[in-house]
This record gives structure tokens, sequence and C-alpha cells, in this order.
């Protein structure tokens, strides 16, 4: 029980950390880049198809 209490403690001062909260923001940019990337993918090969196709 007493361990619980601890590992929550833990939990609580990484959510509150400086570089937990810059760790996350660093994440969403990759994640914002990565889809943006795919988007471009996507329409790069729609408009290939479009060409060959059509």
């Amino acid at each position: 029980m007493e361990e619980n209490k601890e590992m929550e403690c833990i939990s609580v001062l990484l959510k509150n950390s400086t570089l937990y909260r810059e760790f996350l923001l660093e994440r969403e940019e990759i994640l914002k880049h990565k889809w943006i990337e795919s988007e471009k993918r996507d329409m790069i090969l729609a408009l290939k198809k479009r060409f060959l196709i059509g």
C-alpha cells in the first residue's frame, strides 16, 4: 500500500517536471510532422493515380 503511494508521488512529480513537459511538446511536434508527411504522400499518390488512369 505504501509502495503505491510512493509510485503515485513519483508519477505526479514526473508529470509536473519541465523535462517531461518538453518531452510531450517534442512528441506532439513529431506526430504533427508525421501526419503532414502522410497527407503529402497520400496527395501525391492520388495525383499519380489520376494522371496514370485518368
